[in-house]
């Protein structure tokens, strides 16, 4: 159908080399495509620039018995100190045409997609409908997606929001157990809930609601 598919495998997963075939030997039988099995800490492992950072990372084409053809594999280790052993991170592709800092920055995409539903089911009611037609289901999942884009927005252009920092957030949510690399929806939302709750209680808020149901009294009078 022309799709690709970029999947993360498992540490224990499975993958094989393309088997060597001699010409002069001859064989009965269907020719076999699994050759030896890749052997994921004695790869060529090469530093490169992925993610705007220097990460150690291997790559082959192999087989896999979790896809009908070939894939393209690559693994990236990482380790906290040189006492610690390896971990690997491994995730296979079927478009060969990809970089590897293509297929590492593709899966980080598809990584901050699974954080967008869970913040929007969390923060914005994304499956907690309370309606029974379709037409309405498909209303309501696209307008908690609208809410969420909203937000997104108003974080990112050039105004109060865009240069607020994550101490500021912090602090205004009395939040000292917590110490993100950067604002969450989560944070986004809750800051910005914070500030309407703080307005729509405040004392000014409440001598203008005054004011004008005084001015509206005095306007039906004359």
């Amino acid at each position: 159908m022309g799709h690709h598919i970029l999947y993360r495998a498992k540490s224990n997963a499975v993958f094989y080399y393309p088997r060597v075939i001699d010409p002069l030997i001859k064989r009965r039988g269907r020719k076999g495509k699994y050759g030896q099995r890749v052997s994921i800490p004695d790869m060529h492992f090469c530093d490169v620039c992925a993610l705007g950072q220097i990460v150690s990372v291997a790559s082959a084409i192999v087989w896999t018995k979790m896809c009908p053809q070939q894939v393209r594999l690559v693994v990236r280790r990482t380790r906290v100190d040189e006492t610690k052993p390896y971990k690997y991170f491994m995730v296979y592709t079927t478009d060969m045409s990809l970089t590897i800092e293509t297929v590492l920055r593709y899966y980080r995409l598809r990584w901050e997609q699974e954080t967008a539903f869970r913040d929007t089911k969390q923060n914005f009611g994304f499956d907690n409908y309370q309606v029974r037609s379709h037409k309405s289901i498909s209303r309501f999942v696209q307008l908690s997606f609208v809410a969420t884009s909203v937000m997104q927005l108003m974080y990112s252009l050039p105004d109060t929001l865009k240069n607020l920092s994550i101490e500021e957030v912090l602090e205004t949510l009395s939040i000292h157990w917590y110490n993100p690399s950067k604002l969450t929806r989560g944070l986004m939302q809750a800051y910005i809930q914070c500030l309407t709750l703080k307005y729509l209680f405040s004392s000014s808020k409440v001598m203008s609601n005054y004011k004008q149901k005084k001015q509206k009294i005095l306007m039906k009078s004359a």
